[in-house]
């Protein structure tokens, strides 16, 4: 099956672009790297909207570390409140690792939809859900290039230019 394939590549990066829209705010960046390594990553995004310049994001599910373009550095041991706090970013740091390779994240009960041709359509996870369009054929992984998930009002786009298996 194509979900167990896929949950054991745990170290991948990507480039491409990342949209962000959410009650009052629509921003995007540029993925200029994002690197994981099992529940480890290291992102680097671009933008020109609102100032924010170059930010390099680094952590995992327990600690995040921010450093923006004027070299400060920002730690918290809860992701998630630090990226909304900063950069006005509601993500679902617990499961978009999982996503953005076209599977449903363990420990979280998940309902999931598939194309006639048997390709993943929908992922529906802890009051997310996850559509993809497009995929690319990466040695024998077929690995999405266009993800939109939303939840409510919030909704986020990654379109993936180019996936490198580690």
């Amino acid at each position: 099956m194509q979900h167990r394939m896929l949950s054991t590549l745990t170290h991948w990066s990507i480039n491409g672009k990342i949209g962000i829209r959410q009650p009052g705010q629509s921003e995007s960046a540029a993925i200029n790297n994002w690197s994981q390594r099992g529940d480890h990553y290291n992102i680097d995004l671009s933008s020109l909207l609102l100032g924010m310049g170059a930010i390099h994001i680094e952590g995992n599910l327990d600690y995040i570390l921010l450093s923006d373009s004027d070299e400060q550095n920002i730690y918290s041991d809860d992701p998630e409140s630090l990226l909304e706090q900063h950069a006005g970013w509601t993500l679902p740091l617990a499961y978009i690792a999982d996503w953005v390779k076209g599977i449903p994240s363990p420990g979280s009960p998940y309902r999931l939809e598939f194309t006639a041709e048997g390709r993943l359509a929908h992922v529906e996870q802890s009051g997310w859900t996850v559509t993809y369009r497009n995929f690319l054929e990466v040695g024998d992984y077929p690995l999405p290039a266009k993800i939109t998930i939303t939840d409510g009002e919030r909704r986020i786009i990654i379109v993936i230019n180019q996936w490198q298996l580690l």
